[in-house]
């Protein structure tokens, strides 16, 4: 529930300050999961329950494309990353 009020942010009106930088501070988080995962050993068990939680809830939050597209896609590489696929 908290990640759909996070996500809430991103649906700020299109050019707001606000939306850019929750777009932002997102990608920059789920990149620093993926980075965190190459020292992982690849075990698809240390996925973040938030990465797996995030594909669950990304399309019925978020209502801009753009930036359900820039989440969706650096959440999908955040979960290969740490599942070493």
């Amino acid at each position: 529930m908290l990640l759909v009020e996070l996500l809430g942010v991103v649906n700020q009106p299109a050019g707001s300050a606000l939306a850019a930088l929750a777009l932002n501070g997102f990608i920059v988080w789920l990149k620093s999961i993926g980075a965190a995962a190459a020292v992982n050993s690849g075990d698809a068990s240390k996925v973040p329950i938030v990465v797996v939680a995030l594909l669950r809830v990304l399309g019925s939050t978020v209502n801009d494309t753009t930036s359900l597209g820039a989440i969706l896609e650096e959440t999908l590489e955040a979960h290969f990353a740490c599942s070493g696929k």
